[in-house]
């Protein structure tokens, strides 16, 4: 997609507009059922394109509902359990460090490994790689891979962590699994892990 919409009879093209109004035109001198048929015809795409046009705004109007939403709901968790020392992200990530290592920050191409337990914001354990019976207890991905090996929370938020890190991620639904979720996670629900950065290659 162009990064802005080209305007109407650039590039030596006719605007729409004058297209249209010949098209019309010529639809006039048609018999009258023919008239009516291709005034259908030249109509239709338009109604079409508008409906699309008025789904996507309404569709967008949801999303930023939601995002007010799971901020709302995250803010409430921290403010519950006295946590003030945080950082958001613009995307709306939350980060807690409990362990803040010094060093480099993990990068797309990086293979990392951490341990982590992933909470829904009532405490509830939804998923733990403790639980996955390898000797690590631990989860290994690439950061930065198309398409992405994690939920969008992780491959930002962990770009924000280092090898020996220990931070509580508090991720909001569309950067989690959205409007449809996944497994035992509904849809339009924000979530928690608390992870332990163990290695980054």
């Amino acid at each position: 997609m162009q990064p802005f919409p080209r305007a109407a009879g650039s590039y030596g093209q006719p605007p729409v507009f004058f297209l249209t109004a010949m098209r019309t035109l010529s639809l006039l001198s048609l018999p009258s059922f023919g008239r009516l048929r291709g005034l259908l015809a030249l109509l239709l795409p338009l109604l079409l394109l508008t409906a699309a046009c008025k789904k996507d705004d309404a569709f967008s109007a949801q999303i930023e509902a939601q995002k007010k939403l799971d901020d709302e709901a995250i803010r409430e968790y921290l403010t519950k359990n006295n946590i003030t020392t945080f950082e958001k992200t613009e995307s709306g990530l939350y980060l807690v460090f409990t362990k803040d290592e010094p060093g480099v920050l993990i990068r797309a191409g990086n293979s990392v490994q951490a341990k982590y337990i992933g909470r829904f914001l009532d405490g509830r354990v939804f998923d733990s790689s403790y639980d996955n019976n390898l000797l690590c207890q631990c989860f290994s991905f690439r950061v930065g891979q198309s398409p992405l090996q994690v939920i969008q929370g992780w491959d930002e938020g962990f770009r924000l962590m280092n090898k020996g890190d220990e931070v509580k991620l508090l991720v909001p639904s569309y950067m989690a699994y959205g409007t449809r979720g996944g497994g035992s996670i509904g849809p339009n629900t924000p979530i928690q892990f608390d992870i332990v950065v163990t290695d980054v290659r």
